[in-house]
């Protein structure tokens, strides 16, 4: 290679790495071609586009005067490329060369979005599949056997713009208790009231555990395997009974061996000694049978007489159960 081809292409390659400023290379140009590539060429060198930047820097060789097959090596365009924009160029075409086609897109088109939609709110059983929701994927094989060809890109950009969005299903649990919204309300009451000297507590029940091995994690050598049997004999089994104190986030618990009466008798009697300075306790727990049995509430109604009262100095007890079937969500302390 002589030596002014390697100049050249040098050159050629300083340009396409932007060691040049648009000022620069504006000098090199003829004066009557300079305001143009100022304005229309210079922008392309920067452009993101792959293909703007290589038209603009064609132009820019055959305006500095660059041989074109040397243009056509360095490009990698065919020379009568090349020479087809110089002769767009010449010709006047520079809005053409670098304005960016207005191509029209299919998720544009009113007629093609009305068909996706009316063919989205048919049941997929009409077409003879076995499902009672859509797949993108079935929705895409259903417009095309219809004629309707579209891109499964072009459909989500579609829902998008239309609003929609993909969201998971959350189970809400419901209650079938008569008194539901009246116990509601009694709660939310009681919560919004609660004074300094009064205290809340959701109380339940954790278990029957069973105790025996279980899986977790071992700081072991190198090599060990630590393993737990499936099948192992139980070594007995616990129940944690706790209250939750919901002002203060405290909790009180202890553990037992069965779900009865007595049980919630003890916890009525541990919360009454722990909370004695308080002026009233507020418990509230779901609807098991022994929350509300006979035998308890007449120890309720018991703790709660006066002369029981002053002989202990014991708070007034209140009780606020949930509603059948209800959960202890997050709205419900609210």
């Amino acid at each position: 290679m002589r030596e002014t081809e390697r100049s050249i292409i040098l050159f050629m390659a300083h340009v396409a790495q932007g060691h040049f400023t648009s000022s620069q290379l504006s000098e090199l140009v003829p004066n009557q071609s300079r305001e143009i590539f100022l304005d229309k060429i210079a922008p392309g060198l920067a452009s993101s586009s792959w293909c703007y930047r290589n038209r603009a820097l064609v132009l820019t060789f055959y305006l500095v005067g660059v041989n074109e097959g040397l243009i056509s090596e360095f490009v990698g365009y065919t020379r009568w490329a090349v020479r087809r924009f110089a002769r767009r160029f010449e010709n006047g075409d520079h809005e053409g060369l670098f304005a960016y086609p207005e191509r029209p897109r299919k998720y544009d088109d009113k007629a093609l979005r009305e068909a996706l939609f009316a063919t989205l709110h048919e049941p997929p059983s009409v077409y003879g599949i076995n499902r009672t929701t859509w797949t993108i994927d079935l929705l895409h094989e259903v417009l095309k056997s219809k004629g309707t060809l579209i891109a499964k890109n072009a459909m989500g950009r579609i829902f998008r713009e239309e609003g929609y969005s993909r969201c998971k299903t959350r189970e809400v649990l419901t209650s079938n208790d008569p008194d539901y919204r009246e116990k509601l309300i009694n709660i939310t009451r009681t919560l919004r009231r609660l004074g300094p000297m009064d205290r809340f507590f959701s109380i339940d029940e954790y278990g029957p555990v069973s105790v025996r091995e279980r899986g977790g994690r071992l700081l072991v050598k190198r090599g060990t395997k630590p393993t737990v049997p499936q099948y192992q004999q139980s070594k007995g089994f616990l129940i944690v009974t706790a209250a939750l104190e919901l002002s203060r986030n405290q909790i009180t618990h202890f553990y037992s061996k069965k779900k009865d009466t007595e049980e919630m008798i003890k916890l009525l009697h541990v919360l009454l000694h722990e909370y004695f300075d308080c002026r009233r306790l507020y418990l509230s727990w779901d609807a098991a049978s022994w929350h509300s049995s006979k035998k308890f509430l007449a120890e309720v109604k018991r703790v709660n007489t006066k002369d029981y009262r002053n002989t202990y100095q014991s708070p007034m007890i209140h009780l606020r159960p949930l509603p059948a079937r209800a959960v202890r969500d997050q709205h419900l302390w609210d």
